[in-house]
C-alpha cells in the first residue's frame, strides 16, 4: 500500500515538473511580441469626469429655480506643457463657447489649437448626446489642466459690481 502511494506521488511530481518546464520554455520563446510599454494600474485612468454626464437628478418641484444643464468633457495625455496650457485655460474660463473659440482662433500657440479642438468636440457632444438645442448657448464653467471641461447652459445671472450697485440704489 505504501509503495502504491509513493508511486502515485512520484507520478504527480513528474507531471508537475513537466508542466513547469513546458511553461518556462513557452515563456522564453513566446509567439507574442514582448511589449516594453508601461501597462500597470497607474496608467489605468479612472473615468470619473465622464461619469458625471450620467448623473440623473430627481425631478424639481414647482417653483424651484431651473437647474442648468451640465456637460462634462475631457481629453487626457495631451503632449503639451501644463504650464503653457494654464494661461490659455485661464483666458477662456467663464466665457461663452463662441467667445472662447474666437479668442483661441487668434492665438498662434499649439495649445490654443488643442483646446479649440476639445471645445468643438464638447460642443458637438452637447448637441448630439445631451439634447442641447443651440450650439452657442453654452459657456465654460470649469477647466482643469488635464483638459477637463464643464460646460453649462444657460449662463448664470450677471453679478453687479460695487459701482453698479451704488448707481442703482436710490439716494
Amino acid at each position: 500500500m505504501a509503495a502504491g502511494i509513493l508511486e502515485r506521488l512520484g507520478a504527480l511530481w513528474m507531471q508537475n515538473l513537466r508542466g513547469k518546464l513546458a511553461l518556462r520554455l513557452l515563456s522564453s520563446h513566446s509567439v507574442l511580441p514582448q511589449s516594453h510599454l508601461h501597462t500597470s494600474a497607474s496608467l489605468d485612468i479612472s473615468r470619473k469626469w465622464e461619469k458625471k454626464n450620467k448623473i440623473v437628478y430627481p425631478p424639481q418641484l414647482p417653483g424651484e429655480p431651473r437647474r442648468p444643464a451640465e456637460i462634462y468633457h475631457c481629453r487626457r495625455q495631451i503632449k503639451y506643457s501644463k504650464d503653457k496650457m494654464w494661461y490659455l485655460a485661464k483666458l477662456i474660463r467663464g466665457m461663452s463657447i463662441d467667445q472662447a473659440l474666437a479668442q483661441l482662433e487668434f492665438s498662434d500657440k499649439k495649445g490654443a489649437q488643442i483646446i479649440k479642438e476639445i471645445l468643438l468636440e464638447a460642443q458637438d457632444m452637447a448637441v448630439r448626446d445631451h439634447n442641447v438645442e443651440f450650439r452657442s448657448n453654452l459657456y465654460i464653467d470649469k477647466n482643469h489642466l488635464r483638459f477637463l471641461l464643464k460646460i453649462q447652459i444657460p449662463r448664470p445671472p450677471h453679478r453687479l459690481t460695487g459701482s453698479e450697485t451704488l448707481r442703482e440704489r436710490p439716494g
